[in-house]
């Protein structure tokens, strides 16, 4: 069953198959509007249940307390905040990819270490594969997405007026993210359950001089979001290293680094992306709306969207999921947004004040414990939930599988449950409670 899980999970990093639902969802159109694309996930999901509900022993009472109270606030918050809207289909397919999202992750995390291991390098090998082909073969890949994924999506090519940016399997959007999460996510998996003095010493500095590459690739996708949260995750893995651990070596080459890397954008980037998307929101001459850039303007748009939210989210404490268009139009958010752009606020918004409060104060406990672990790999967890709370700043990555998989597995990370001694269990933290310590093992 583990194995069966582990691939699911795997393919579950590639996008959902939209290419090929057009004819199921066109003979079945209520299973289109409910279940949205095909995905594995989402049919495959109650093995997953199955597998949690075997293997609930493993978990400990305060975390399947904190599942539970989580579930109901989700439920009750997509009750409250669906009903003033009719309770669209899009409201009962965005709560279940949390429900989708965590689940799969605590499944993950209860995985033997070395298919943990393998379903996690399998996410990054898919991830950036996509971005080789869109480098080395943008024909293959626009064959991919117009059969199997997103026939709308089409690598753009010099001297169609277009700036050539990445966008892999995904859009530009959506890879921006996997981005900025994916180096940290493998530099904890490398890490955790190891004894890192039995490590090279040169492997940390390989990992970490990939994050800081990873900001050009980052910024190759036109996404500022998951760069600002990538320059937050590598301010947060350094401060943990000094104040932490207290660990001024790699601090201050670690410092240098990131230095170097971000001196380097100019000539990793696409001169047209780094013009559109940096240089012009950095020009003093660019204050007021009236002479405001496109750079500028979309900053703009996104602090008006948050006005909208918080607006709402004061007239709505137990969540409105849908704003009518009027009020994006009286507050000057005319660009047809669907949503707060901002991983917090949102929750607030469509599902009220108190999944919002738990939902943000999951983070900030995960945060909180991780920042009081002092090993490697709780350094490079730390610098992947920063990266999240960076970009959440500026964008709302829940909606998405693949993106709530990434952030489940960061979250859980955080809240799981240490092992005493060097080296972490194979089962990440995850212990069972001591009351349960004769239960049977994972199927």
């Amino acid at each position: 069953m583990v194995l069966l899980i582990a691939i699911v999970l795997m393919l579950s990093m590639f996008p959902s198959l939209t290419a090929l639902s057009g004819s199921l969802y066109s003979a079945v159109p209520f299973m289109g509007r409910y279940f949205g694309p095909i995905q594995p996930l989402k049919f495959l999901f109650p093995v997953v249940l199955y597998f949690l509900w075997n293997n609930r022993s493993r978990l400990s009472l305060r975390l399947k307390k904190a599942l539970v109270i989580g579930l109901v606030l989700l439920l009750f918050g997509t009750l409250t905040g669906g009903l003033g809207c009719g309770f669209p289909p899009e409201v009962v397919r965005e709560s279940a990819i949390f429900i989708l999202g965590i689940g799969s992750a605590l499944a993950l995390m209860l995985f033997p270490e070395g298919i943990f291991r393998k379903t996690i390098w399998a996410w990054i090998a898919i991830v950036y594969a996509s971005v080789a082909l869109n480098v080395f073969w943008p024909a293959g890949l626009n064959f991919l997405n117009m059969h199997f994924f997103d026939p709308i999506r089409r690598v753009p090519i010099w001297g169609e007026g277009n700036i050539k940016f990445l966008m892999g399997f995904y859009d530009n959007a959506s890879l921006g993210k996997l981005l900025a999460w994916l180096p940290w996510l493998a530099f904890w998996t490398f890490f955790v359950g190891r004894d890192e003095t039995k490590v090279h010493r040169a492997v940390p500095w390989l990992f970490l001089f990939g994050i800081v590459l990873s900001m050009a690739l980052v910024l190759g996708t036109t996404q500022r979001g998951p760069l600002l949260g990538l320059i937050v995750g590598l301010a947060g893995f350094l401060l943990h290293r000094r104040f932490k651990v207290k660990d001024l070596r790699m601090f201050h080459w670690g410092a240098v680094t990131a230095g170097i890397g971000i001196l380097l954008l100019p000539i990793l980037v696409p001169k047209p992306i780094l013009q559109a998307r940096i240089l012009e929101l950095l020009q003093p001459s660019q204050n007021s709306e009236e002479n405001a850039n496109a750079s500028r303007l979309a900053v703009i748009g996104r602090v008006r969207l948050w006005k909208i939210a918080g607006k709402s989210v004061i007239e709505h404490p137990l969540g409105r999921w849908c704003i009518p268009p009027q009020e994006y139009e009286q507050g000057g958010a005319i660009n047809g947004a669907q949503h707060s752009h901002n991983l917090f606020l949102e929750q607030f918004v469509s599902r009220g004040w108190l999944w919002g409060l738990f939902h943000i104060g999951a983070w900030v406990y995960a945060l909180w414990t991780t920042w009081n672990r002092k090993r490697l790999a709780d350094s490079a967890l730390l610098g992947g939930i920063a990266t999240t709370l960076g970009l959440g700043l500026v964008d709302h990555p829940w909606f998405v599988i693949n993106h709530a998989l990434i952030l489940g597995t960061l979250l859980l990370g955080g809240l799981r449950s240490p092992e005493p001694g060097p080296v972490e269990s194979a089962n990440h933290g995850f212990k069972p409670d001591q009351k349960t310590r004769g239960a049977r093992p994972a199927s």
